[in-house]
């Protein structure tokens, strides 16, 4: 069995199903669909849609990535503010 993409060889089935699924130029090419967050594979758009759509770990994971720059800036607020207030602090004790 080969991959048509890369030319590897493989001497069973479970090996090309390994490389395809870790290789995501290779299983691309031969237009299938990866959830990016639990690497289930699809063949058309509409079933990873629905994927998607049902799969309560992975609609939680998209939204948290979804919000991850809100969640950066409010840290990063925190940690100015609390430089700020350590600043502050030691300029008055001189």
């Amino acid at each position: 069995m080969n991959c048509t993409e890369c030319n590897v060889e493989f001497m069973d089935n479970a090996s090309f199903v390994n490389h395809f699924t870790k290789n995501r130029k290779c299983m691309e090419a031969k237009g299938y669909l990866m959830c990016e967050f639990c690497e289930k594979i699809f063949k058309e758009k509409s079933h990873l849609e629905a994927h998607m759509k049902s799969s309560k770990a992975c609609l939680k994971l998209a939204r948290y990535i979804a919000n991850m720059p809100t969640i950066i800036n409010s840290i990063r607020k925190e940690i100015e503010e609390e430089y700020e207030r350590q600043v502050k602090e030691l300029l008055t004790k001189k």
